[in-house]
């Protein structure tokens, strides 16, 4: 984060905006913070071969891209193709650091998607999953709104134990943030994902069990309480995204 503000990378109406797992951590109180390595950008930047230029050069490792295609996230191991302009790039970056016991691999992704317009960000500092300060300063931040609704896009393709953590993501930023179901509604407009209301059904009752919860979402100690409760928490998220999908018109 700090290599890329010290490039400006974080700065004027193309900068990299965070969202995913780090923007939702800029919400929550410390008990809350999902343990999560990858950085997820967005940016309204229309050329994404600009962006990959700057991170080239900052030495992180273009791994591929990402497109929406008949309503689906395709994902492409290969060179950026010639006048691609909008969807998702992958990066790689390594720690300094490895960790001593092994259980976290020495690389973590970095994601760019340019296929949202971003009218509004705020300055927000992410906190971490342990007591330390990680980033120096406030960064620009999607509005959480617009989280749910980048998380609640990609609800028919996610693998399950990822679907566990942005069920979960979804459930604290309405527990924690004050959120404006409109605001989430004219996001997913923008996103237009198309899935039925049966798959809704499916896809949370395959993320409902609580052991798995346990596993697929690390929590501090003090905040392990609402995973305890997951059945219900899915439960009423079922309800919650069959609402808002219908209000952006987005179930077949």
């Amino acid at each position: 984060m700090e290599q890329l503000r010290s490039s400006k990378l974080t700065e004027g109406n193309e900068r990299l905006v965070l969202g995913g797992g780090h923007g939702v951590r800029s919400y929550l109180p410390q008990e809350l913070q999902r343990f999560s390595i990858d950085l997820d950008f967005y940016c309204n930047a229309d050329v994404l071969s600009t962006i990959k230029s700057q991170l080239d050069n900052l030495k992180f490792t273009y791994v591929g891209y990402g497109v929406m295609e008949d309503g689906m996230f395709k994902r492409y191991d290969a060179p950026i193709p010639p006048g691609f302009s909008k969807g998702t790039l992958a990066f790689t970056r390594t720690y300094q650091q490895q960790f001593k016991l092994g259980a976290v691999p020495p690389e973590f992704y970095v994601t760019v998607c340019n296929d949202l317009k971003i009218e509004q960000a705020g300055m927000r500092r992410p906190r971490s999953y342990i007591p330390i300060d990680y980033v120096k300063d406030d960064v620009p931040v999607l509005l959480a709104e617009v989280i749910i609704a980048s998380k609640i896009r990609i609800l028919n393709v996610r693998q399950t134990k990822d679907l566990y953590k942005d069920l979960f993501d979804i459930h604290v930023l309405y527990e924690n943030a004050n959120i404006d179901d409109d605001l989430v509604v004219n996001s997913l407009k923008q996103f237009a994902p198309k899935i039925s209301e049966h798959d809704v059904h499916e896809r949370i009752k395959h993320a409902s069990h609580v052991d798995e919860a346990k596993r697929a979402i690390k929590l501090p100690k003090e905040g392990s309480a609402v995973l305890e409760k997951w059945k219900e928490v899915t439960t009423s998220l079922r309800a919650k995204l069959i609402t808002l999908l219908k209000g952006a018109s987005c179930l077949d």
